[in-house]
């Protein structure tokens, strides 16, 4: 089972949501203010943080964005406060999922279940580059006397060199290999559909399967604004009430692979996303 890392300054709650998930065979770490969490998520690296937002000190808020900085395990934010504006500012710091206090233990483990079934389902739906079945794609350089020059410039004649090694193919058999896709271009980024490859500035980006597909849609369609609920049924195959912040969770750590490329991902406001060229 899991390792679930509580983090509530109410001893008596953090004790009972300790008990509670215990129970169903989860290993508990318990934190009762903001940086004793960044401590044991350190040397424990949970694999879920249940976070309260009202800490001392160092609030839930600014540990999530702290965690979101260099881990990627998913966080649930239990608070008081259930003003709309509080909610999209957890959801768009690093929250996963958002409980309001008061809450139910039940509702609460059912959350639990929820997001690590996705972290699940997202583990085996990714395969790792070397696993490619026409080996790994390599990105060659021009050389110095390349002519004549490519009239996209470097970046995009990086792109146009993504090839698949053939030395161990025969010559028959690399007749009948499909050829590399050409690349869908947005400045420095280069998006290979047939590769399922994305690259930034001629460097391989580490994508899930389900943020390589956010990014294809939204780059595909410039411009189009994509409702949150479009993305839950045609990316994932089904909309639950309630579960659109799985799209802003992926939609956060996709921003964050993409550096400077990622502000182009836009939010519209009470619609969902749309990619700005």
């Amino acid at each position: 089972m899991a390792a679930i890392l509580v983090v509530e300054d109410e001893v008596d709650l953090c004790n009972l949501i300790r008990t509670k998930l215990e129970a169903e065979g989860h290993s508990v770490l318990q934190a009762f203010d903001g940086q004793a969490a960044l401590s044991l998520v350190e040397v424990h690296r949970p694999h879920l943080v249940i976070l309260d937002w009202m800490l001392p000190g160092l609030d839930g808020l600014a540990v999530c964005r702290q965690l979101r900085q260099n881990y990627v395990m998913p966080i649930i934010m239990l608070t008081a406060r259930t003003e709309e504006i509080d909610r999209v500012l957890g959801l768009e710091v690093g929250a996963d999922d958002y409980i309001a206090k008061p809450f139910s233990i039940r509702e609460l483990l059912a959350r639990v279940r929820a997001v690590l079934r996705r972290v699940e389902l997202d583990s085996r739906s990714s395969s790792p580059v070397s696993n490619r079945p026409n080996g790994e794609s390599q990105f060659i350089a021009p050389s110095q006397d390349a002519s004549p020059p490519h009239p996209g410039g470097a970046k995009e004649l990086i792109c146009a060199k993504l090839r698949t090694p053939t030395e161990d193919v025969s010559a028959g058999e690399q007749s009948s290999l499909p050829t590399t896709s050409a690349p869908l271009v947005r400045g420095a980024l280069c998006i290979y559909e047939l590769e399922r490859v994305v690259t930034l500035d001629g460097v391989e980006l580490d994508l899930t399967p389900k943020e390589y597909e956010l990014l294809l849609l939204l780059a595909s369609h410039p411009g189009r604004a994509f409702s949150r609920e479009f993305l839950l049924q045609h990316l994932w195959g089904y909309d639950y009430d309630g579960f659109d912040r799985t799209v802003d969770t992926h939609m956060t750590r996709l921003r964050k692979k993409l550096g400077t490329v990622g502000e182009k991902i836009v939010t519209v406001w009470s619609v969902g996303y749309r990619f700005v060229v």
